[in-house]
């Protein structure tokens, strides 16, 4: 419900229901969506609430300039610089992104373990790899040897950097 400028909604609390958002649209994708991204790139289920990508490619389409350097802390299993590898094979662009996540380790039975990644990171780092790998693009080879020269270990944080600039 609009009311002047602001949206107004009304949620009851439900044992075990999903909170909403206001990016509602399926184009947005859902934390399934997410989960689905994943499953994709890995045959198998590695994580059970990943950001779907389809969400980051809205909003760095609305928020960072072709040539943005995108900055993500908290990266996760990557769908950060997943996004910006799919924006910029869609549009045309050069944005860059920069990742970093500590080194939490996974659970030990998960299929992500199963696979031989001990660490949220190690799971990023590959996700990107595998992400280049899947572009429809000439540059993929150039991509995925960028990825692999990934910073070391800094600290208790591993920072991993891809540069998908043109020129």
């Amino acid at each position: 419900m609009f009311r002047g400028d602001f949206v107004y909604t009304k949620n009851y609390a439900k044992v075990g229901a999903r909170p909403r958002s206001l990016l509602v649209e399926r184009r947005f994708g859902r934390t399934r969506t997410g989960k689905h991204d994943l499953q994709r790139l890995f045959g198998a289920t590695m994580l059970d609430y990943p950001k779907p990508t389809r969400l980051l490619r809205h909003l760095l389409r609305i928020a960072s300039p072709p040539d943005a350097l995108v900055m993500d802390f908290f990266a996760g299993s990557g769908t950060t610089g997943h996004a910006v590898l799919e924006s910029n094979a869609e549009e045309g662009a050069s944005r860059r992104f920069l990742l970093m996540q500590l080194d939490e380790s996974l659970p030990e039975n998960s299929d992500a373990a199963k696979m031989g990644l001990t660490t949220i990171a190690e799971l990023a780092l590959e996700r990107i790899l595998r992400a280049c790998a899947a572009l429809p693009e000439a540059r993929t080879d150039e991509q995925r040897e960028v990825a692999r020269a990934h910073l070391p270990a800094v600290g208790p944080a591993r920072v991993a950097w891809l540069g998908v600039g043109k020129g």
